[in-house]
């Protein structure tokens, strides 16, 4: 029986994949870079012998294969079960490509959450719209979607050493909805982006089953009423030596296993 050999390659560099945003089923076009990658796997492969020329129907993979097919002279055959995998009701935006609509939407998921914990919303859509445009780059939302419609939306910022997970909302409950866009969706950017810390807010034992361990944070606050400055710090001294128990009881339940245990 003869045996057939495969000659897998991905498709060049896309302005997406310099944003660090997970594509899935959604597109966007080669940079530069990306078309002369394309151009210089051309010539490589000139220099092998198959048969058949392969691609999903995304316009990324087209055109790398488009490239490669000027230089071999093979016909392309496109099939859409080749497509990158689709990120389910999840796709994750950066600040320069959030639109409008997306930050109504995030507005209205982050509103009507407040107020359905009986809380009072701070924030307004002016300042999420400034956010985006004062630091586009820093800048990730995620947008979770039912049957097309976005249903949920997930606000965070980020740096190269750091993801902060702040705020979220939804216009509907569904079991898990906010695990999974508030911490699962962030936790494989940060892991596609090599960030190495994901700070996922205060509060919640529930995050260690989610991959969190507790940390220590610090804050700085003055009192202008000198006896009320002297209750919360003898109040404080006291909450320390708690808080100090509490995180060293919280991490002998730690998801993870040290080198030690492995050995």
């Amino acid at each position: 029986m003869g045996r057939t050999q495969l000659i897998i390659v991905r498709h060049g560099q896309t302005r997406w994949n310099l944003k660090g945003i997970r594509q899935g089923h959604l597109d966007s076009e080669l940079t530069a870079e990306g078309v002369a990658q394309a151009k210089a796997l051309g010539q490589r492969l000139a220099r092998e012998r198959f048969t058949a020329l392969y691609s999903s129907d995304l316009g990324r993979a087209v055109e790398t294969a488009r490239l490669i097919a000027a230089v071999t002279g093979h016909e392309i055959v496109t099939n859409e079960r080749l497509r990158e995998r689709h990120l389910g009701i999840f796709q994750g935006f950066s600040g320069d490509e959030i639109k409008e609509s997306d930050w109504t939407l995030f507005a209205r998921c982050y509103n009507r959450t407040y107020r359905a914990h009986r809380s009072t919303p701070y924030l307004n859509l002016e300042f999420f719209q400034r956010l985006g445009q004062t630091m586009p780059r820093h800048v990730l939302l995620i947008v979770a979607e039912l049957e097309g419609k976005p249903i949920a939306s997930a606000l965070n910022l980020y740096s190269q050493e750091t993801l902060f997970g702040r705020y979220w909302g939804a216009l509907q409950y569904l079991p898990c909805l906010h695990f999974e866009t508030c911490y699962y969706q962030a936790l494989e950017f940060c892991i596609e982006q090599k960030i190495k810390v994901f700070e996922g807010g205060a509060q919640g034992e529930h995050k260690l089953a989610r991959g969190f361990l507790p940390v220590k944070t610090l804050s700085a606050h003055w009192l202008a009423h000198p006896e009320f400055s002297d209750a919360v710090e003898r109040f404080l001294e006291r909450e320390q030596q708690g808080m100090a128990r509490y995180v060293d009881e919280l991490n002998e339940h730690s998801p993870f296993k040290s080198l030690q245990e492995e050995e």
